[in-house]
């Protein structure tokens, strides 16, 4: 894991579904809060801290199934698969 303690970084968490066995990264502690308390998500902690200034997309299909998160830092990539559904 990477640790910064530079005050201008974002944590990042990490939740784990146990019965998937999906693991997901966000920074939004509602979202963390929605996924453990309603769908059995695990809370992993920190895994790191954002300091970057490339913003970051996570796509996620839910026609796809189980474990169909995308994350891609190239805008073209993220506006490609959002254009196809």
């Amino acid at each position: 894991r990477l640790v910064c303690s530079n005050f201008f970084h974002t944590a990042v968490y990490r939740v784990y579904n146990p019965r998937s066995g999906e693991h997901l990264y966000t920074k939004d502690a509602n979202e963390i809060k929605v996924l453990s308390s309603k769908y059995g998500w695990k809370k992993e902690g920190t895994a790191f801290y954002s300091g970057g200034s490339t913003p970051v997309y996570r796509l996620f299909n839910a026609a796809a199934g189980v474990g169909s998160h995308f994350v891609t830092n190239s805008l073209t990539e993220k506006n490609s698969l959002v254009s196809r559904g």
